[in-house]
């Protein structure tokens, strides 16, 4: 490319010298490793930890977006129906009275939250019923939120917002492929350079 060999056997030499064939960097690493732990906290329904990990790794701009505050308000059914959502997957009835003690943080969430964009989106109204109706899971306005489609699709849009945080490999790094031998003659990088 350009008559300029030199730069591209640098660039070789050091991707191999900061063995970035072999592993991502640190900053990658620790992400990963972040959204992992974020991911099975919401798996596990443990709230204090899920909240704590996603405040880190989400940026407030993107928490604060419509987007964002709509997740919210998913998120916050998600860890108030936890433990009713275990007790139907293997056939218990839910205890009422339960039910009501998990759904208070939630009851709480929305009055102190009020109305605002995000709330318009229809697909949210339901939410805002949970916390008051008498058995919400036999609710045919309400129930989808036990499904597992419900949880499925929650988990793909939090697993898809802590991705977006997720360091993108420079597309230089595109040009080494670490699976390939190098060969040594210069003309296999013109032509790499070419592609």
């Amino acid at each position: 490319y350009h008559n300029l060999e030199g730069p591209l056997e640098c660039f070789r030499r050091d991707v191999e010298k900061a063995a970035l064939t072999r592993k991502p960097s640190k900053a990658s690493e620790v992400v990963v490793q972040d959204i992992e732990g974020v991911l099975s906290h919401f798996d596990c329904g443990r709230r204090a930890e899920f909240d704590e990990a996603w405040q880190r790794v989400v940026p407030e701009a993107i928490r604060s977006s419509v987007d964002g505050r709509a997740l919210a308000l998913r998120l916050e059914a998600h860890f108030a129906i936890f433990r009713a959502r275990q007790a139907l997957q293997v056939g218990r009835e839910l205890d009422a009275k339960q039910l009501q003690v998990d759904l208070e943080p939630f009851r709480a969430f929305l009055s102190g939250r009020g109305m605002d964009e995000a709330c318009a989106e229809e697909s949210l109204m339901p939410l805002f019923a949970l916390p008051f109706v008498q058995r919400p899971h036999r609710q045919p306005h309400v129930s989808g939120i036990f499904t597992a489609k419900w949880l499925q699709d929650l988990r793909r849009d939090v697993e898809a917002t802590l991705r977006t945080q997720q360091p993108q490999l420079p597309l230089l790094y595109g040009l080494w492929d670490p699976q390939q031998d190098c060969p040594s003659d210069a003309t296999a990088w013109r032509s790499r350079w070419a592609e």
